[in-house]
């Protein structure tokens, strides 16, 4: 018997066709607040093989639309169960990989929505991307990969389902205010930064699949989107010391600085 869950990321639906009740269970419950009924852009069959051999396949035909995973374990819902990110990072390498085809970039970031505007920050671990999107009391897209695609000429930033750590999931959209990259200090500097500098970051930032490097068009959309958001969204460098008045901080930095700048950033 199949089972099927359709879920909606970065405005594509992705229908799971899934053989195995406890995988679909699974999948069902992390991803709920994705799901969706529309008409599926991609169709992904999973089937579960349960023998002593254990691994992975993929095959995959984008022009179709398809993907399928052959999956082989003797024990499948206790892997995913113990191992989860495990098994998430498998499926959104595919998912990911998919979009970028879609010019869909992904960020090692958080993002909230404040004003109907997503501000996204990005950072290495522990520079305190999942602190400052629970600290600025607005809607927290993802605390760990945002989305970014462009949309009726607008740059959109959308949240992710996957690898959030301890948020409640929502998916939720709005276009990009700005991009901001941190760094831990202990003391507050805003440096607006030119489009070579917000380049070389975004694509320190950046997340696709090893795999992609393999193939000249895949990184050619990657630079082509970064190219992109260089030239319509504002990227800042922020140094700040991380406390409940950071957003206060960011508003009055931003501020000061697009004055001299002569740059009209909107405040909350």
């Amino acid at each position: 018997m199949n089972y099927t869950l359709k879920i909606k990321i970065a405005d594509y639906v992705f229908q799971c066709i899934i053989e195995d009740f406890n995988l679909y269970k699974i999948l069902r419950n992390k991803y709920r607040a994705f799901s969706d009924k529309r008409r599926a852009d991609v169709v992904m069959h999973f089937s579960l093989k349960h023998d002593n051999r254990r691994y992975y396949k993929l095959k995959d035909d984008f022009k179709k639309h398809k993907i399928d995973f052959n999956v082989n374990s003797k024990d499948m819902c206790r892997i995913i169960h113990n191992n989860f990110y495990g098994f998430e990072n498998f499926l959104s390498s595919v998912i990911y990989y998919w979009l970028l085809h879609k010019k869909v970039i992904v960020l090692h970031a958080s993002g909230v929505i404040r004003n109907r505007k997503a501000y996204v920050f990005c950072g290495k671990p522990g520079a305190g991307k999942t602190t400052i999107a629970k600290l600025l009391g607005s809607q927290i897209m993802n605390d760990n990969e945002i989305l970014i695609k462009k949309r009726n000429s607008k740059f959109v930033a959308y949240s992710s389902p996957f690898k959030r750590r301890g948020i409640k999931p929502k998916n939720i959209n709005a276009p990009l205010a700005g991009i901001f990259f941190l760094k831990r200090r202990n003391f507050k500097k805003i440096t607006k930064l030119g489009k070579d500098q917000a380049f070389k970051h975004i694509i320190i930032n950046h997340y696709i699949p090893k795999f992609s490097y393999q193939y000249k068009n895949d990184v050619e959309n990657l630079f082509k989107m970064c190219i992109g958001i260089t030239g319509s969204a504002p990227c800042y460098e922020l140094s700040f010391k991380l406390d409940k008045k950071i957003w206060r901080d960011i508003n009055a930095l931003t501020k000061l600085h697009n004055e001299k700048e002569g740059f009209s950033f909107r405040n909350s």
